[in-house]
């Protein structure tokens, strides 16, 4: 008679979760890591004449949020990302 063994079967939510979690663990904490090779400018200076956008990314719900001027006085717009 042999044995047989079933898989284990993960939903693919509980599976991504997981595969995050153990990335998150794997990196290093940001305050050991050596200030020489971090960069200090990301972005380049805004101009003074630039307009004002506001631009959110919802990754849990996968929209993106954008508004022309202020979010607290300016409707926005939504775009779902497929």
């Amino acid at each position: 008679m042999t044995s047989m063994t079933m898989p284990i079967r993960i939903h693919p939510v509980l599976l991504l979760l997981i595969i995050r979690m153990l990335i998150m663990k794997t990196l290093p904490n940001y305050s050991t890591l050596d200030k020489a090779i971090l960069p200090t400018h990301i972005l380049p200076p805004k101009s003074a004449d630039a307009p004002a956008f506001t631009m959110v990314l919802d990754l849990d719900e996968r929209t993106l949020w954008l508004t022309e001027g202020s979010p607290c006085s300016t409707k926005a717009r939504s775009y779902t990302l497929k």
